[in-house]
């Protein structure tokens, strides 16, 4: 990893930017949350998801670039933002969220591991909540407005131009998500043999 930052130093340099474990755990937690208000009222998500007020000290603070690190860089200047999702705390994927169109692409290691329907329902609360989230940080307000104002944002299921090899330990999912997000910032594909050389580096980490 070392050699390949410093053969594409600006691309360490970008203005994207990662996110931790947490950013999107909160807005699943507050998907949830909505969504069991929404039933106990016996309403439809949809009444109550415009009514919805973000904890500024959760998620909007994320906008700001004072999370995950402290005085970090905002989101202002980035195209794209990478986080990881944890499935039960076992299985990592990668969340590639493109904030000027406004859609979502996930990076699965073990393509057969989930249908693109559950893949779908896990990303969901990314699709529903971050327009939200731009809308109330008030610093996203150069973005198209089609794509602050969405209901839903766009996701078309996994995306297949870059998989890597097949994962047979869950247990090295977390590793594998870390190659897709060096690859995604730094332009560079996975393809082979490169798959075989990442395999076998990966598996041992």
């Amino acid at each position: 990893m070392r050699k390949r930052q410093l053969t594409y130093r600006k691309a360490y340099d970008a203005v994207d930017r990662i996110m931790d474990l947490d950013f999107c755990k909160k807005l699943k937690d507050r998907y949830d949350q909505l969504k069991g208000e929404a039933s106990s009222l016996g309403v439809g998500l949809d009444f109550l998801v415009p009514t919805l007020v973000l904890d500024e000290e959760e998620t909007l603070i994320c906008v700001r670039g004072d999370r995950p690190n402290p005085h970090g860089k905002s989101w202002t200047e980035a195209k794209k933002i990478l986080a990881v999702i944890s499935v039960n705390g076992m299985h990592y994927r990668v969340v590639e969220i493109l904030l000027e169109e406004g859609k979502i692409n996930v990076y699965e290691s073990n393509v057969p591991l989930i249908n693109d329907f559950d893949l779908f329902l896990l990303v969901e609360p990314l699709m529903v909540l971050l327009p939200i989230l731009l809308r109330e940080s008030k610093l996203m307000n150069h973005l198209p407005k089609e794509v602050l104002m969405k209901k839903s944002w766009d996701f078309d299921g996994r995306n297949r131009r870059m998989i890597l090899p097949k994962d047979d330990a869950t247990k090295v999912s977390g590793s594998y998500a870390l190659a897709h997000i060096e690859c995604l910032l730094t332009g560079t594909k996975m393809t082979e043999p490169m798959t075989f050389l990442c395999d076998n580096i990966v598996a041992n980490l």
